[in-house]
């Protein structure tokens, strides 16, 4: 929405997972015409390849959704479970800016001794990062997990946090609630990797200070 109102012609291709019951008060040109292999990180290993391989469908969808759209570039976030190796190797032969956003660790559970992983790259090469993908990481924490696991260097990446910069804040102060208790989300999901026994180590922290 942001992108729309500084004028920008945005169509989002997606999954039904996180389905919005209001999405067509978003305002947004939607296409749900992905198909998500995996919620989480522990891969069944029948949709291991699909997860993160190779998916024919979504790789059918995302070029015909190339074709009738004619993007100037392509925003790629949040790819895990859509066949993520095989989306960016396409988007890259295709010669297709690619602005690739990694707020996890979206290559999680490929392993390079794997079978699996040796017959694909014997089919479809090598994959690599070519000169017109950007890389925007939230951490360095996250882009050096990827480097990890794909065994490769990210080259320059803009870092994007996504977390609140108390230095941005002006000097304003957290300010208590009229019962003495200051109320705190956790925005994200809960699970081991998303750091949530961290917040539990903090409340018990606070609770004992």
């Amino acid at each position: 929405k942001g992108l729309q109102s500084k004028g920008h012609h945005v169509r989002v291709l997606t999954s039904d997972y996180f389905l919005d019951n209001d999405e067509p008060g978003l305002g947004l040109d939607v296409v749900r015409a992905l198909r998500c292999k995996a919620l989480t990180h522990e891969l069944i290993p029948p949709d291991s390849f699909l997860s993160q391989y190779y998916n024919f469908h979504n790789i059918r969808a995302i070029g015909n959704a190339l074709r009738r759209f004619r993007p100037d570039v392509v925003l790629a976030f949040n790819l895990h479970g859509l066949g993520v190796i095989s989306i960016v190797q396409f988007l890259q032969r295709l010669q297709m800016p690619l602005v690739l956003y990694l707020m996890d660790n979206i290559f999680t559970g490929i392993s390079h001794d794997s079978s699996l992983h040796t017959a694909y790259e014997r089919i479809f090469g090598r994959f690599e990062l070519s000169a017109l993908t950007r890389v925007v990481a939230m951490s360095r924490n996250v882009a050096d997990e990827v480097e990890v696991t794909m065994k490769m260097p990210l080259g320059d990446v803009d870092f994007v946090p996504g977390w609140v910069q108390l230095e941005l804040l002006g000097g304003r102060e957290l300010k208590h609630r009229r019962n003495g208790c200051t109320k705190f989300v956790f925005c994200s999901r809960v699970a081991p990797h998303k750091g949530t026994e961290l917040l539990l180590d903090a409340a018990i922290q606070l609770v004992r200070q």
